[in-house]
């Protein structure tokens, strides 16, 4: 499965600040666990049938689209996916630090989903600009 670099270190950095000086999130530790242990799943989930949907193509060099299955609901799934897990981790640790870098992580990534998508426009033109008119970045 592809990993996105930012989010490896997004979680690695709110452990190590954690270590460093420990911020715990409010509430107790089963509701964390009951809440977050869903979205790791649901994130393993939705990446695991991305990496399977785009076996066919070599994302590095795509010579078609890929429009099925959970690419079908959100241009870039693979990213949703990461997030959730690393949301999820946060919360089934108990550390504010790994949610803090949530959205740390997430400017770069956003960023990186702009540039994809500006290379897929010029690579595939119309067929692409459909596939943006009909369906949601995240």
């Amino acid at each position: 499965m592809p990993l996105p670099e930012p989010i490896l270190l997004g979680i690695a950095a709110g452990v190590g600040l954690h270590r460093l000086r420990p911020w715990s999130l409010p509430g107790g530790r089963r509701v964390h666990h009951l809440v977050g242990w869903p979205l790791v799943a649901l994130g393993a989930v939705l990446v695991a049938r991305s990496v399977q949907e785009a076996a066919q193509v070599d994302l590095g060099q795509p010579e078609s689209l890929v429009t099925g299955g959970p690419f079908a609901r959100s241009r870039n799934p693979m990213y949703v996916g990461w997030a959730l897990i690393h949301l999820g981790a946060g919360l089934t640790s108990g550390s504010t630090w790994i949610i803090a870098t949530v959205p740390v992580v997430a400017g770069p990534m956003h960023r990186e989903v702009v540039r994809e998508e500006r290379r897929l426009g010029e690579k595939f033109g119309p067929e692409f600009r459909r596939y943006l008119a009909a369906v949601p970045r995240y």
